[in-house]
């Protein structure tokens, strides 16, 4: 029965078509030749070709707007993907002017941080846990470091280097709480064991009670012991205390380096053979 309806309903269709091209051809040619029956047919048919000539307006008018916001969203995707990698560039870049500029600084102070030969190297790794503060650097034994040897940058101590493989080391920090230093104090020349203590500070406990130290007093290694070399700034003091019972003073010691936005250190190299040789 549904397929008889449907059979019906497209030669409607078809009919409906037929009757409608009969009708505008007669018009079109009865109009020509001045017949009242085309002249009727189109003031009949006039108002629906002028609806069908307005939709088939609007149909083109829609399309051509589609193909023209097509186009559109492709500029602006092309665009986006340039303006991404033109921001990359200028990432790199600036990336790459911060580093001359830190090198540079750290170049014009080599002097100043030590007098023996050193290797520039890239921090590549931190190893903060409650009981250590170390570091890896990508340079090793291969590039002429050995165990001790002293970490610096242009403000002053860092640490020393504790393991070595042919192309890595880890570096002890001074905060670390295994570290210690024989230091003195700049200005007053009393000497104390710095030593770290796992919470971003240093402290010189046990200090004589009749010491000359205060706040802002600038501690530098004494060279005493022969593991760190002597004058390097190891920080500043940010307080003393005594400790309870008149004996001695406990004195904080900030470091002269922000450990924590480091990125590339020196390393002072020595003579001690390699492990591996």
């Amino acid at each position: 029965m549904k397929f008889f309806l449907d059979k019906k309903k497209r030669l409607l269709k078809v009919a409906v078509f037929l009757l409608l091209s009969f009708l505008v051809f007669t018009a079109h040619y009865g109009a020509k030749a001045g017949s009242r029956f085309g002249s009727l047919v189109v003031s009949v048919f006039a108002p629906f070709q002028r609806g069908v000539s307005y939709s088939l307006d609007r149909v083109s008018t829609l399309s051509n707007r589609y193909l023209f916001l097509v186009g559109v969203e492709e500029r602006l995707h092309e665009l986006e993907r340039e303006n991404l990698k033109i921001l990359a560039d200028y990432t790199r870049l600036q990336e790459r002017l911060l580093k001359y500029r830190r090198v540079s600084k750290f170049l014009a102070e080599r002097d100043e941080v030590t007098a023996k030969e050193v290797v520039m190297a890239n921090i590549i790794g931190f190893d903060h846990s409650n009981w250590s503060r170390v570091m890896i650097i990508d340079k090793g034994g291969d590039d002429k470091i050995t165990i001790n040897s002293n970490v610096v940058t242009g403000r002053g101590l860092v640490g020393r280097i504790v393991e070595i493989t042919p192309g890595y080391s880890k570096v002890m920090l001074i905060t670390d709480a295994r570290s210690s230093v024989d230091a003195l104090v700049q200005r007053s020349r009393d000497r104390g064991i710095v030593a770290g203590v796992n919470q971003g500070y240093c402290e010189m406990n046990y200090f004589p009670i009749d010491s000359d130290v205060r706040e802002g007093d600038i501690i530098i290694s004494s060279g005493m012991g022969g593991v760190v070399q002597k004058g390097l700034i190891i920080g500043k003091v940010i307080k003393v205390s005594d400790d309870g019972v008149g004996l001695f003073k406990n004195v904080r010691i900030a470091p002269s380096t922000n450990l924590n936005r480091l990125e590339e250190v020196f390393v002072s190299l020595g003579s001690r053979p390699l492990p591996w040789n």
